[in-house]
């Protein structure tokens, strides 16, 4: 019986261990997306400001419009927005995907993108 429980609490701890492991390395990964994509923003509001001598949100806007692929997103509709997808690179597509998932949930826009990724 002690031989058993024993055993058992040796599988456990290595099970344990390993998934302890496997949320660190989750956890870090998920902070180095985060400082990148920080990183990103900092990099081109920081340029578009310098470079335009904008106030704060005049470079705050400037970086997401150089940064999405397809400007005045946020205003448009299903249609406008299915023009510009011919013209997008698969990263650029997912990109405008996940940003429509989070957001506004147009099924019709996230079918055709998910045709057009898988197509690709």
């Amino acid at each position: 019986m002690e031989a058993y429980t024993q055993f058992l609490d040796d599988a456990f701890s290595r099970y344990r261990a390993g998934t302890d492991q496997a949320v660190g390395n989750v956890r870090r990964g998920a902070r180095t997306l985060s400082e990148t994509a920080t990183g990103l923003v900092g990099t081109v509001t920081g340029a578009a400001g310098a470079a335009a001598g904008a106030p704060v949100g005049a470079a705050s806007s400037a970086a997401e419009t150089a940064v999405f692929p397809i400007p005045g997103y946020d205003d448009m509709n299903v249609e406008e927005v299915s023009k510009h997808l011919n013209d997008l690179s698969v990263e650029e597509l997912r990109l405008v995907r996940d940003c429509e998932e989070r957001n506004k949930k147009r099924e019709t826009l996230l079918t055709q993108m998910d045709r057009k990724i898988r197509a690709s």
